[in-house]
């Protein structure tokens, strides 16, 4: 079959059927690829799944275990919330995957200087555009110091999250995020103070890329 000619986005699992078509942001595809990945991991046999979980973060899955998988859920979530705290903190990990495979910045960044995140910030965008226009810059850098702010101090909504089980006891949490270029340092790091509730060293090697 010559798949050159299939251009009908609802043969794409990568897209979700009832994608708008007029959408500008590449039909939602951060959140139809997560959807994609947790349709992928539900369809697996355990024997794969394990096999995923090994490759992606050394992790040997005992046996019985079983998955249970969740799409932009929020870090207000209560019930959520006690089960992911009921889990050791090295068994709680944050998937972070982008086109690109890189992240801006500084990984799982909670830097609170806005002059060292200024600097940050104008350096990733002239790397990729050194012609690019002064003031254009400065709206840009304006724009992300806002949003890192407001991300600071809302909620987190990670694209999703799976929590693995033995014997119906919570034994690890995998939250998970995706973009379709560079990965923002800031958002990774509130994902894992206020999803996954680390902190400090427990910080340290949770962000899988």
């Amino acid at each position: 079959m010559k798949y050159s000619g299939l251009r009908d986005k609802h043969l794409n699992v990568f897209i979700n059927y009832a994608a708008n078509a007029t959408d500008k942001d590449g039909e939602h595809l951060e959140n139809n690829i997560t959807k994609a990945f947790i349709n992928t991991m539900e369809s697996l046999h355990n024997n794969d799944v394990k096999e995923v979980f090994k490759n992606l973060f050394d992790i040997d899955l005992p046996e019985p275990f079983s998955c249970v998988y969740y799409l932009q859920w929020k870090s207000t979530d209560e019930r959520l919330k006690q089960v992911i705290s009921s889990i050791e903190p090295q068994n709680r990990k944050l998937l972070a995957f982008s086109r690109s495979g890189e992240h801006w910045g500084i990984e799982g960044s909670d830097i609170k200087d806005s002059s060292v995140m200024k600097k940050e910030i104008e350096e990733h965008y002239k790397k990729d555009n050194p012609d690019m226009p002064a003031d254009e810059l400065r709206k840009i850098v304006e724009y992300k110091l806002k949003e890192i702010e407001r991300m600071r101090s809302g909620n987190s909504i990670p694209d999703g999250l799976i929590i693995i089980e033995n014997n119906s006891r919570p034994l690890f949490a995998i939250a998970l995020e995706n973009k379709k270029y560079d990965l923002d340092p800031y958002q990774l790091n509130n994902h894992l103070e206020k999803s996954l509730e680390l902190y400090g060293e427990d910080k340290e090697g949770k962000i899988n890329l």
